[in-house]
């Protein structure tokens, strides 16, 4: 692996933007002298977090029970608001070396939004590389003058091009499931994504594909980590957290434009989903 300098390998304290736990910001590099290698396990993160292993390797299951390799040169996704566990080792020089970086969830929802971020998206392996690297080195020191807005406009417009590079690199690396299967995946997803507050068959969406169901389901949840019927809930939710970050619209309001019969039909899956009824994430983002 290339060479990291004594000198980049630093961190920043934690900063609570707004004095809200969900709302950390923090990020850099821990080596074995930083960090306690054994299993972490952890019920509920409030906010988001990426970590790019540089040394060592590790077990890592995501918040949808999927299991990776985890070796130098992949990168974990931690969804704001769920859990995950990592067994760490060190490698044989008992070096272990990571960069990290927590991010704020409101942040964390944006990118859910925009739809750069999928619920399933949890590992990216683009190797190691000097490019990200060096945009990790330059997001620490923008951490540093983040006590301003534009400190803080820097950071983000860094850790949002070294994501980029992430998942560029990632797919250059890994391929695809070939070009039929990408293509038919990546309408299946728009399908499942559009018009969140109409009901839709899926049996009718995979005849569009021109797939049968079984083949359908199997596939998508084999690319996506969950299922297809999952997938479009968890699309309406992110339709939700932006309706109700966005604007004024009361929950019962939301509920009927999500297709759901009542508030409470919608209150009830939010909540189970994002651990958290829909009226706190309002709450937490106007202070």
């Amino acid at each position: 692996m290339s060479v990291i300098p004594e000198s980049m390998k630093r961190c920043t304290g934690s900063v609570f933007l707004g004095g809200k736990p969900e709302e950390k910001l923090s990020g850099g590099f821990y080596d074995q002298n930083y960090l306690v290698l054994n299993t972490l396990a952890r019920k509920f993160d409030e906010y988001f977090a990426l970590t790019y292993l540089l040394e060592g390797n590790a077990e890592y299951t995501d918040y949808l029970g999927r299991q990776f390799k985890a070796v130098p040169g992949v990168i974990l996704i931690r969804h704001a608001g769920t859990g995950y566990q990592l067994r760490m080792h060190p490698d044989e020089r008992k070096h272990w070396l990571e960069f990290s970086t927590a991010l704020p969830e409101s942040f964390y929802r944006s990118l859910r939004a925009v739809g750069i971020l999928r619920p399933d998206k949890t590992f990216l392996n683009p190797g190691v590389s000097d490019h990200l690297l060096n945009l990790a080195g330059q997001y620490v020191s923008n951490l540093y003058a983040c006590d301003t807005p534009a400190g803080l406009a820097s950071a983000y417009a860094v850790i949002l091009e070294f994501l980029s590079a992430a998942m560029r690199l990632s797919d250059e690396r890994e391929g695809t499931a070939g070009p039929v299967n990408a293509e038919m995946l990546h309408r299946a997803r728009e399908l499942l994504s559009t018009c969140p507050d109409k009901p839709l068959n899926l049996r009718d969406a995979a005849g569009k594909l021109g797939i049968g169901y079984e083949s359908f389901r199997k596939l998508f949840t084999a690319a996506c980590g969950v299922s297809p019927h999952r997938y479009r809930i968890l699309k309406k939710m992110d339709a939700a957290d932006s309706l109700l970050l966005h604007t004024r619209l009361s929950v019962k309001q939301i509920a009927s434009m999500l297709g759901y019969s009542a508030a409470s039909s919608f209150t009830r899956q939010y909540t189970a989903l994002r651990k958290r009824p829909p009226g706190s994430l309002r709450r937490s983002a106007s202070g």
